[in-house]
């Protein structure tokens, strides 16, 4: 890279790590390479790690645990419905939806244990 060019960038590559700025952003928006950032950069001291927003964080927790929900909600539904119908009515109900859901009744496998 020519004198010029660097005495240009490094400046700027210095002044973006200092406002938090990873090595990959700094590269791509000066259109450096990686190793050259680390070069430049290995004496400035690692930036504070950001973090989510609070709201992110909580996206985030949903989308992970709601197949989870799901799944305990439709065995949660089970249950009731083999308590209401009596265990042959729901056996014969849900045989029709599914033969694993009306396995499980037949079982009489703990509600915990359902999945």
């Amino acid at each position: 890279m020519p004198d010029e060019i660097r005495e240009k960038l490094k400046p700027k590559a210095i002044e973006l790590r200092r406002q938090g700025r990873t090595y990959d952003e700094i590269a791509e928006s000066l259109n450096i390479s990686k190793s050259t950032c680390s070069l430049w950069l290995r004496e400035l001291p690692r930036p504070a790690r950001r973090r989510h927003a609070p709201e992110r964080i909580e996206a985030m927790r949903r989308n992970y645990w709601q197949p989870f929900h799901l799944a305990r909600e439709q065995q949660r539904k089970e249950v009731k419905l083999g308590a209401m119908l009596g265990q042959e009515a729901a056996v014969a109900l849900l045989s029709e939806r599914s033969d694993a859901a009306a396995e499980r009744i037949r079982g009489g496998a703990h509600p915990d244990e359902m999945g």
